[in-house]
């Protein structure tokens, strides 16, 4: 076993590799003889559980945009992406959060595609973020590069950009 902790932002998961040979299981710890059903029925819980961190990162995002505003005399005005325009799609994808939770049953595929969403409205975020704070942003220890970190661990985090790009367009 070796623990996997180089990773660039959050380590939250203690990440390890294992290799096991030779070694006997006994039939109470084997959670399922088919894993591919097995993650078929955990995948969207498991994905459900992913998506308030990329909200918050966003959330925080936009409170450190609005405390930066005045900065330079007021030259964050200038950027494209302001405070209000990320508030506006994060309140969108947060109505879309709850009516996934009215349903009975969770939409695999819609799941996917908010996931997504989340994932790049959180990079947008953290991306205005750090131009709105200028070279401040850039010091290890200031809270809009260590939200920048998360958010790349967010689309990092299994099912990552790529994947779920795969399903999503795999079911249009």
């Amino acid at each position: 076993m070796k623990g996997k902790v180089e990773f660039l932002g959050v380590n939250g998961s203690a990440t390890y590799s294992c290799q096991f040979s030779n070694v006997f299981i006994p039939k109470e710890w084997v959670l399922s003889e088919d894993a591919d059903e097995f993650v078929k029925a955990i995948r969207p819980t498991f994905v459900l559980y992913q998506l308030p961190l990329g909200v918050g990162v966003t959330k925080e995002s936009i409170s450190s945009i609005d405390h930066v505003e005045q900065r330079q005399n007021g030259c964050n005005r200038y950027l494209k992406k302001q405070a209000y325009h990320i508030l506006n799609e994060v309140q969108q994808i947060q109505k879309k959060i709850e009516v996934l939770f009215e349903e009975d049953l969770f939409n695999w595929t819609e799941i996917a595609k908010l996931r997504l969403e989340i994932a790049y409205l959180t990079l947008d975020a953290v991306q205005a973020n750090m131009l709105h704070c200028g070279s401040s942003g850039y010091l290890n220890e200031c809270a809009s590069s260590r939200r920048l970190r998360e958010a790349y661990f967010f689309a990092n985090l299994t099912p990552t950009v790529k994947h779920l790009e795969k399903i999503v367009n795999s079911c249009s």
